[in-house]
């Protein structure tokens, strides 16, 4: 899964995985298994981390028990999403990200934003038509000529997009 996001991303793994990359597992149809097309067997749960109750604290502490049992390599989209998890009173630090990522976004002329997300968007549209059995018909959705590159996604620090 992160090999198949990372080969048209580079971005994930070459500088951090983010939410971005998190949302192009599904996206990139790197959660599908690749013969059948359907979704992948889940992750079984490491000893003791069966789900009772499906509260946020719940599922990280089950997502956090099944990563330290992988043992992910040092460097991997893993170890970083490993560690992220277990980094308490973190929830400031990720709302400041947030607050300034929005800030960028709002300071940027509302022309030059737009047609950054639309290429993006673009982009998106253009993988899951390679890799999913997507419902669209041409007479539905629009096209663009707009060359994007893989790499492409919006900066979490200026709201451009960066290729």
């Amino acid at each position: 899964m992160q090999a198949c996001v990372c080969e048209k991303d580079a971005f994930c793994c070459e500088t951090q995985w983010d939410a971005t990359c998190v949302g192009e597992v599904g996206s990139f149809g790197c959660g599908m298994c690749p013969a059948t097309g359907t979704d992948p067997t889940p992750m079984p749960p490491a000893a003791g981390t069966t789900i009772d109750e499906a509260t946020p604290a719940n599922i990280r502490a089950a997502f956090i028990a099944a990563l330290t049992a992988a043992q992910p390599a040092a460097g991997t989209p893993a170890a970083e999403l490993l560690a992220k998890l277990q980094a308490e009173g973190d929830a400031q630090t990720h709302r400041d990200r947030v607050d300034a990522y929005l800030a960028a976004c709002e300071t940027r002329p509302a022309r030059d934003l737009v047609d950054d997300v639309l290429r993006h968007t673009h982009r998106v549209r253009q993988l899951l038509r390679s890799t999913t059995s997507l419902i669209e018909h041409p007479e539905q959705m629009p096209t663009m000529t707009a060359s994007v590159a893989a790499s492409a996604h919006l900066d979490p620090a200026t709201c451009m997009l960066a290729e």
